[in-house]
């Protein structure tokens, strides 16, 4: 077996590790679980206004690495946890002793990946209508900051990525949510405790090593359907930034409103 050192992200985690070839399918590069990939309902994503500007400017998204993520979890807590207290049988097959050995190594890193978060954020209303915007979102991630929200689809999300020649596989699919308990590779990515369950989050997973983050080269104009303004930022204000963003880029004309949750 190679040394973690030596390993391409791809000998790292290879995507068989990932579910059966029958759960995934491969759209313009990128692996898509759940049968998403012809989906055209809102997916949103929240953001510093800041991160938004990079974004138009530079072209590319930019996907943290989930060691960055408040959440202990998304550190590997737990699988830290479970082989530090869990006796490890050694094998005497030299071929098992060095799979288990990858398993353990892969295991460690999977939690060093970089991972984008978005929501479909929808909520149903007494009168059977859906919501797009829901106070305890905005509340969660954009109440510190200049923020705001963009809307895009799964399909225009998978489609302004642009298919370059990557050292890594990126993979896309809804998180699901369950009972903490041993979980397969694909789990470590997608699966979520039920105490997140209302933020019905999709996942853009870069399966790279040792990077703080990575940059995607992305169409953003076939990204972006609209752009919220955060409802905490005063009204006036917020006036002025959707002229500075249509004023910088035209294409966004008519794509850019404040929040219909009126705070300030």
């Amino acid at each position: 077996m190679k040394k973690k050192e030596n390993m391409t992200p791809r000998e790292m985690f290879p995507i068989s590790i990932f579910g059966s070839n029958d759960s995934r399918k491969e759209v313009n590069g990128i692996y898509v679980y759940n049968g998403i990939a012809e989906e055209n309902k809102s997916l949103f994503r929240y953001m510093n206004l800041e991160y938004l500007y990079a974004m138009l400017r530079s072209r590319k998204l930019y996907i943290p690495n989930r060691q960055s993520f408040p959440d202990l979890r998304e550190k590997g807590r737990k699988e830290k946890s479970r082989y530090a207290f869990t006796p490890q049988i050694v094998p005497h097959n030299k071929e098992q002793r060095e799979r288990n050995e990858w398993e353990r190594i892969a295991r460690k890193y999977i939690y060093k990946v970089c991972i984008s978060c978005w929501t479909f954020d929808e909520h149903e209303h007494p009168d059977q209508s859906l919501v797009h915007e829901d106070y305890l979102m905005w509340k969660a991630y954009a109440s510190h900051a200049i923020g705001c929200r963009i809307e895009t689809t799964v399909q225009d999300l998978i489609g302004s990525i642009e298919n370059t020649d990557r050292e890594f596989d990126l993979l896309l699919s809804k998180a699901y949510y369950a009972p903490e308990g041993f979980d397969s590779f694909y789990d470590c990515l997608f699966k979520k405790t039920l105490y997140y369950k209302n933020e019905q989050e999709l996942r853009l997973c870069a399966l790279t090593l040792d990077t703080d983050h990575v940059e995607l080269p992305i169409n953003p104009m076939q990204l972006i359907k609209k752009i919220t303004i955060s409802p905490f930022i005063d009204k006036d204000y917020a006036g002025l930034l959707i002229k500075a963003l249509e004023a910088e880029f035209p294409e966004l004309a008519g794509k850019v409103e404040p929040s219909h949750i009126l705070e300030y």
